[in-house]
């Protein structure tokens, strides 16, 4: 079972999203998700959704966020897919709950502030009925 989760790690790995979301998927025929880990889980949750196959990646958020509820970027990533998904009323309470746990004393601590800002401004956004998920905003998330 371990050569199909390195399988799946390199097709992500590789870009091919669908894939290794198909892949990751074939494991869980033998394993729980939690044989595989919410770190895995949330890396293809996040960047399957940022490179544009959210659909294929869904569960894989959901994964991330039920085996490690109290990760502040796992929320993070399900709240982008989320939203990509049209699904904004989820988005905002992930990215709500990602605000209000957030401590601010580990993660990305040198742009905190921006990244809290741009996290209330998606909420402001998708309250309003708009898609902050811009082509060059979905550029900038991939490269984080």
């Amino acid at each position: 079972m371990q050569a199909a989760v390195y399988e799946a790690e390199n097709l992500l790995q590789g870009g091919k999203f669908k894939e290794a979301a198909a892949a990751y998927m074939k494991v869980l025929k033998f394993r729980p998700a939690a044989a595989i880990g919410p770190l895995k889980w949330n890396n293809l949750c996040w960047l399957g959704s940022v490179n544009g196959h959210v659909k294929d990646v869904m569960q894989a958020c959901d994964y991330a966020v039920a085996l490690s509820p109290d990760e502040l970027l796992h929320f993070d990533s399900r709240g982008v897919a989320r939203a990509l998904a049209g699904n904004p009323q989820g988005a905002v309470e992930d990215f709500k709950w990602f605000l209000k746990n957030w401590k601010g004393d580990s993660l990305h601590e040198e742009n905190a502030e921006g990244m809290r800002n741009q996290r209330r401004a998606w909420i402001d956004a998708l309250n309003d009925g708009k898609n902050p998920f811009t082509r060059d905003v979905l550029m900038e998330l991939r490269k984080q």
